[in-house]
């Protein structure tokens, strides 16, 4: 799932319930356009270069963040993500299909998946 807080309130989400499946190499993408901090731009939650969702989120401002986590939540009741990560990448700007799939192809190769 992918969520921007506007503070300590959740903005709308992009997630498919689901999509994970055990014991099972994936590659999680998610694509959202630039946009003014706060209103809303369409997102899409890729699955191993398949597009699964898109839905509207909103644009993160910019901030100070004082904790930033990959595989935990900020709220204490969720539990941590139990898996491998093999790698985060995280771009400046939104990946055209052909430089997605160029980047799923890479990866695919070097994990050799």
């Amino acid at each position: 799932m992918y969520q921007v807080y506007a503070g300590v309130a959740p903005g709308p989400n992009v997630g498919a319930s689901g999509a994970f499946a055990d014991d099972a190499w994936q590659e999680l993408a998610v694509v959202a356009p630039a946009g003014i901090a706060g209103s809303s731009v369409t997102a899409t939650l890729y699955k191993n270069g398949s597009a699964l969702i898109s839905s509207a989120v909103l644009v993160a401002a910019l901030a100070s963040r004082q904790s930033n986590m990959i595989g935990k939540s900020n709220l204490s009741a969720d539990p941590l993500f139990k898996g491998d990560i093999a790698a985060l990448i995280v771009f400046a700007r939104a990946l055209a299909p052909v430089e997605r799939q160029t980047l799923d192809d890479h990866l695919k190769k070097k994990w050799a998946f």
